[in-house]
């Protein structure tokens, strides 16, 4: 036999052909046709991202909020301080050219979105399993609850697009290793790193966390002057910014601290409870990760309804620590199978598990919605998707691969579902919005509300200072600045009303706000009767009736005059 024979029999010998699995075949086949499965689906977002488009404000009021900073900033230079500045510092550029124009401002929200999914696939293309990508791509780019952002001023949809311009960067100069002689190059790429982790932490206080995400990455792969460098440049960063806050505005506190004395109480709207406990954030921990893990996530997914009917009311489905334990498994086996295998799914598990992690240890139980995790949504379904995958792809489990093609299947459908339900009932409301219906598909409470605003705004003197307890929401529909009343501070007729005097306020709008949205109910928002009875009960002449809109039995409205 000649010797080339022989060496090829050897190589064969000590190189078996590789065998493909399920799950191979699958990765092989999306790596050929992943592009067009991208833009088919980027598509189909897009599509629904319009049929869903909403251009109402939101009745929490917090995109609102957004606005009146944004409008703010443009007109009085003020800093927008408590949230996130930079999103309203974005906005206000738009505001500058276009006024407060709702239509606008909520385009662009649709932009950031989209731009959002596009580098989604850029930041993952050809660096994870193409069937683990593209599972994602598919079922966030259909999901209702996800592209609801995308026709909301709140900080979602550019927070969304800004982290995943983030992880671009971090990958192709952290991962992607490639050896730098020039020093100054090398310090620059920590520099920007720091500018760019600054930035998401100006949009939202929770993009702070990204720097403890890098440290921990680093201390894995254990490349300690990386912490050094990553720590200088965010510090370096944080202290330029911090420097021109003082110089523009005389501000010299950081972002969070006003938001921290409200997550540091045991009840965020009454500091007379204390200050939370350790025992107690451990169990924020406990009960948020019920919450988010075993009933918001399933609703986003559809396959747990919203609202449930309970002795003749309505409520939350029950939250099932069962299911929270499951998912945190499927978590923890994605990151532990992606350890020494894939260094990008590894950090996107340390991202994903730091996020939750402060999410749900900081946050107030009470404030539940499905916009606290709709940031890091996207990476939990990539999760869901990364421990099946690498629990299928075991030995012991390898005869079970077709089930993670079920759990796409499932979770496709049980989403469209939900997405095409939603748009179906949209339509009337959004046709209803083109026709300059901008109160259609609201309560009565919230249209009384809306309309003593407009009410008020017309016939009272520009002079005259109008309280409201949204005052952000009765300013985008009016154009005129309202005092805002959030709480009660006291339960003294003199303090509260020397408080409205000390601000020159004369007038108040008392509103029917509903406490269950989706319900008429004896509970109503009440923080405007309790301030106004105070002083009523003491000063019943200072409080004198001015006009009402909507039918005692129909969740009116009040305007009062204060004397």
């Amino acid at each position: 036999m000649k010797p080339e024979k022989k060496n090829a029999l050897r190589k064969n010998k000590l190189q078996p052909e590789k065998s493909f699995d399920l799950l191979d075949i699958i990765d092989n086949y999306f790596v050929k046709k992943q592009v067009t499965w991208f833009w088919v689906f980027f598509g189909i977002a897009a599509l629904f991202t319009f049929l869903l488009f909403d251009l109402r404000v939101s009745v929490g009021g917090d995109d609102s909020e957004y606005i009146l900073r944004a409008d703010n900033f443009i007109k009085d230079f003020k800093y927008p301080s408590f949230q996130g500045p930079l999103y309203p510092m974005v906005l206000s550029i738009f505001v500058w050219i276009f006024g407060i124009n709702l239509p606008v401002l909520k385009i662009l929200s649709a932009i950031f979105l989209t731009a959002h999914l596009y580098f989604v696939f850029s930041a993952f293309k050809d660096k994870i399993p193409a069937s683990i990508l593209i599972g994602t791509i598919i079922l966030i780019s259909i999901n209702s609850f996800l592209l609801f952002y995308g026709s909301q001023t709140y900080s979602e949809a550019f927070f969304l697009m800004a982290q995943m311009l983030f992880f671009i960067y971090f990958f192709k100069h952290f991962i992607e290793i490639k050896p730098l002689n020039d020093i100054k190059k090398e310090i620059l790429n920590y520099f920007l790193l720091g500018i760019i982790i600054l930035g998401l932490g100006l949009i939202k206080s929770l993009g702070f966390t990204v720097l403890f995400v890098v440290i921990v990455f680093f201390a894995i792969e254990k490349r300690w002057k990386s912490i050094g460098y990553s720590i200088a440049g965010f510090g370096v960063s944080f202290g330029i910014w911090q420097t021109i806050k003082y110089l523009l505005w005389h501000d010299s506190k950081a972002q969070f601290s006003d938001q921290a004395i409200s997550l540091l109480q045991k009840h965020p709207y009454d500091a007379t409870q204390g200050t939370e406990t350790f025992l107690g954030f451990i169990q924020r921990l406990i009960d948020n990760s019920n919450i988010y893990l075993s009933r918001q996530l399933f609703e986003i997914f559809g396959l747990r309804p919203e609202i449930i009917e309970i002795n003749n009311s309505v409520g939350a489905p029950p939250i099932l620590p069962l299911v929270t334990l499951f998912v945190y498994a499927i978590f923890i086996v994605g990151i532990i199978g992606n350890l020494k295998k894939n260094k990008y799914l590894l950090f996107t598990g340390i991202y994903l598990f730091m996020m939750m992690g402060i999410t749900f240890i900081i946050l107030q139980t009470l404030w539940e919605s499905n916009r606290l995790i709709i940031s890091i949504f996207p990476f939990m379904t990539m999760f869901l998707l990364t421990g099946s995958y690498s629990s299928l792809k075991t030995k012991k489990l390898s005869l079970l691969q077709f089930i993670f093609p079920i759990i796409v299947i499932v979770l496709f459908f049980s989403t469209m579902n939900t997405s095409v339900s939603k748009i179906k009932e949209h339509q009337k409301i959004f046709k209803a919005h083109l026709r300059g219906n901008i109160t259609a598909g609201m309560t009565p409470d919230w249209v009384n509300f809306i309309n003593m605003s407009k009410w008020a705004a017309e016939n009272i003197p520009q002079d005259k200072i109008i309280a409201s307890r949204k005052p952000s929401i009765s300013f985008i529909y009016t154009g005129r600045r309202f005092f805002g009343i959030f709480k009660v501070e006291s339960t003294d007729p003199d303090t509260l009303l020397n408080n409205l005097h000390e601000h020159h306020v004369e007038y108040v709008i008392m509103a029917s706000l509903r406490k269950v949205e989706a319900q008429k109910t004896e509970y109503i928002i009440n923080t405007i009767q309790r301030y106004l009875g105070y002083i009523q009960q003491k000063y019943p002449d200072k409080i004198r009736f001015v006009h009402q809109i909507g039918a005692n039995e129909d969740e009116p409205a009040y305007l009062f005059k204060i004397e």
